[in-house]
């Protein structure tokens, strides 16, 4: 099973927000800690890297499963 890389940012599979709504925010970036993991924390983010508004406080879990193809950013 695949893995999640820091200083990569994935586009998520579901583009759309909480509401069901399509947002620009479809991005996560894992945080350095959840380097290896199946399922860890990221920031959710914009195609160029700004945090979402709502999200900026914490990190949100994921499953890689959830994550599209990553491209390295750092």
């Amino acid at each position: 099973m695949r893995k999640m890389r820091h200083g990569y940012r994935y586009q998520l599979k579901d583009k759309r927000d909480q509401f069901g709504q399509p947002t620009r925010y479809h991005y996560a970036e894992p945080v350095e800690y959840a380097d290896g993991s199946t399922i860890g924390d990221c920031w959710i983010v914009d195609r160029d890297g700004n945090l979402h508004p709502g999200y900026n406080v914490s990190p949100v879990p994921f499953h890689v499963g959830q994550l599209g193809k990553g491209r390295r950013i750092a």
